[in-house]
């Protein structure tokens, strides 16, 4: 799949207006609540761009963000 965007970790509000900025430019734009369902989405989909928030519960965005490159290395 080409021209998927991740988006993990931000309020269902901001979802919203993300989700149709990324449409309005050529992008599906995925959703991920939490790191674990990230890694999922990553291992099964391949994507353009993964946009994080850096505060999340568990691990945290930046911690999320080099597990991810990590697993798709």
């Amino acid at each position: 799949m080409n021209n998927v965007v991740l988006v993990v970790g931000v309020s269902l509000e901001s979802l919203g207006m993300l989700n149709a900025a990324f449409n309005n430019q050529g992008y599906m734009a995925l959703a991920a609540l939490n790191d674990p369902q990230a890694f999922f989405i990553t291992e099964k989909i391949e994507l353009e761009e993964v946009l994080l928030d850096t505060v999340m519960p568990k691990m945290g965005g930046f911690v999320t963000f080099f597990e991810i490159m990590y697993v798709r290395q």
